[in-house]
């Protein structure tokens, strides 16, 4: 194979010219003097970048790729939003226009590259049948959510040393191969964990692994964090990996090219032969934002082009430094979450999936929620990142209806829900949807059971029961107002912010919009609920099977029983033990009441402690 050019290197020669600038400028309906502030608008394909740093946070940049009539290769160009939220998420991969304004500049700044410039966004929206009547372009829409989710990803890695660093290499392609794509049983894999959290619907295979090969720049050379910097490194690191180890086939075995467009990489099913996504891997700390360096991972979160020999080409791109302990250990040491659980957070935004942030008033941002691996990932380094919410797996058509019990306005139900993790579910629920506020259908709550386990890593390994408020108008009062699904705060507690604490626990009841929820019992695989939906149902007064018993509100014991765990009495709720009625705490149990709360024991009642 000959070298392979990847879309947007080849600009800069074209705009060494200023008269082509302009008439560059012209083409897309505006003229543009560089000594004016001046406005602009542009129709192109959005993408964005999400940034992923060693101590856990998040950044994006945002970019609109602009067909370049001068080429066949597209222009990146930055865009800067005032107040970035959310709902560019959903504009990811679309074809849209822009409507901004350039700060004053310079020629010498203007010919350097078309690419350095920043536009200020007034305005972003998809691109409608109504504007291609007024003289846009007609273009496809991409769907990249929903039930849009392929069969299979093939993914391929690419290992690149920079010049200055050409002895270091950290791991070498069987780490990778097995840390990405080791199918054996309870092997800890990207493919495993998909596999696992799509119930087999999904399998990430290998389409090869390209070694280290060393390339013609330092890491010196790409020190700016910007989209033009990355491509010129992806253009660079395919060539020399190429030129070293072989041609990769984009195409697959069939030489037919099949991603022709970014909808057809994320379609449902079998969706061809062709290199999905490319990882890259690079062995020195580059890519650094401007007045600091950073040891970052990063991804785009739509597919982005490329001209290979055999033919145009998309796919999804990944890119993670794999460095010393000595210099970070980010991100693909073993010290940090296993290596993937970056990759895994970026695969479910290519499966349409937004953050899933944390409400008022206790959000900082949409990276809060520990319980999803599209938020948190984990609460440690050193933890193995957790799954996706069961809202994210629904989304992706993964629970089938089956497996989902909807409790409708005044119902109340008992059901058991199978932990979500299992790779193969039990005879219960995986996942409970409760309707409220009339019923509306598409403002929800979603029930989920969670227990520590290989691939869904809980806080400080809880088990425990998650709600999420699901509303497809999104939530305006969080970090992120367009995503559609946010953890609920089950503690009851109004001054904490710590998520790792939002589930209910075992004898636990909680109520929201006139739906109460109730932890009746669990074991290994499963919890068992209560759920009464706008309806007024006693609080149980006997000791649950197992664990504690919380008594949330005021009750009458109506039998004599024995605790399996604490007897906990929570503020302003009474427990009564009637006449001719025992309760037993045995001993290493203790009988705590909360200040506010009592229990009574009118004559002829017994409350038995051993000690």
């Amino acid at each position: 194979m000959s070298k392979s050019r990847f879309f947007g290197i080849s600009f800069v020669l074209a705009f060494l010219i200023f008269g082509a600038i302009d008439n560059n400028l012209m083409a897309f309906g505006e003229t543009l003097d560089p000594y004016q502030d001046d406005s602009i608008e542009l129709e192109g394909n959005f993408n964005i970048l999400e940034i992923s740093y060693p101590d856990g946070t998040y950044d994006m940049k945002y970019y609109l790729f602009v067909d370049n009539p001068l080429s066949n290769s597209p222009i990146p160009y930055q865009l800067e939003f005032t107040n970035p939220t959310d709902s560019l998420m959903d504009l990811l991969s679309e074809n849209v226009i822009v409507r901004g304004h350039i700060l004053n500049t310079t020629v010498a700044q203007f010919s350097n590259s078309f690419s350095d410039v920043k536009i200020i966004a007034d305005s972003i929206e998809k691109l409608t049948s109504d504007q291609a009547v007024q003289g846009y372009p007609a273009v496809a829409q991409t769907n990249t959510g929903g039930t849009a989710v392929p069969s299979e990803l093939q993914t391929h890695v690419v290992l690149s040393k920079f010049s200055n660093l050409p002895g270091n290499e950290p791991h070498n392609s069987t780490y990778f191969n097995n840390l990405f794509f080791n199918s054996t049983i309870g092997a800890y894999s990207l493919t495993n964990y998909y596999n696992s959290a799509s119930y087999g619907a999904l399998n990430i295979t290998s389409t090869g692994i390209h070694d280290w090969s060393m390339l013609g720049n330092t890491t010196t050379f790409y020190d700016n964090l910007n989209t033009p910097t990355i491509l010129d490194f992806t253009a660079e690191a395919i060539k020399i990996a190429e030129l070293a180890n072989g041609p990769i086939d984009f195409n697959g075995l069939d030489d037919a090219i099949n991603n022709t467009s970014p909808a057809n990489i994320l379609k449902t099913g079998p969706n061809g032969d062709d290199i999905d996504h490319v990882i890259f891997i690079f062995n020195g700390n580059s890519f650094k934002e401007p007045g600091g360096g950073c040891s970052c991972a990063f991804a785009f979160l739509g597919p982005i082009g490329f001209n290979s020999t055999q033919g145009e080409t998309f796919f999804l791109a990944s890119y993670l430094p794999d460095l010393t302990p000595a210099i970070g250990g980010f991100a693909v040491d073993t010290g940090y979450r296993a290596g993937f659980g970056v990759l895994a957070h970026e695969y479910g935004h290519s499966l349409g999936w937004d953050h899933t942030p944390t409400p008022q008033p206790y959000t900082n941002g949409p990276y809060d929620d520990p319980w999803s691996v599209m938020s948190k990932i984990s609460v440690s380094n050193l933890d193995n990142p957790s799954g996706p919410v069961a809202y994210d797996r629904s989304h992706a058509g993964w629970i089938p209806p089956a497996d989902i019990i909807t409790i409708s306005n005044n119902q109340t139900m008992i059901f058991t829900l199978d932990k979500l993790s299992s790779p193969s579910p039990g005879p219960g629920y995986l996942m409970a949807n409760i309707t409220f506020g009339g019923g509306v259908p598409s403002d929800y709550y979603t029930l989920e059971a969670r227990i520590d386990d290989t691939f869904d890593n809980t806080p400080s390994d809880k088990t425990g029961l998650l709600m999420y408020h699901v509303s497809q108008t999104g939530h305006p009062a969080t970090a992120e107002p367009t995503a559609e699904a946010s953890i609920v705060n089950a503690t009851n507690i109004p001054t904490s912010d710590d998520w790792d604490m939002a589930n209910l626990v075992l004898g636990q009841n909680f109520t929201v919009n006139n739906v109460k929820v109730a932890y009746l019992s669990h074991n290994a695989t499963s919890i068992t609920v209560e759920v009464a939906n706008n309806v007024s149902i006693p609080s149980s007064c006997t000791p649950p099977g197992v664990g504690n018993w919380v008594i949330t509100s005021s009750c009458t014991m109506t039998a004599s029983a024995s605790a399996a765990g604490n007897v906990i009495v929570q503020n302003g709720v009474v427990l009564t033990i009637p006449s001719g009625v025992t309760l037993t705490v045995p001993s290493s149990f203790s009988a705590t009441v909360l200040s506010g709360g009592g229990i009574s024991i009118p004559s002829g009642g017994t409350l038995i402690i051993i000690s």
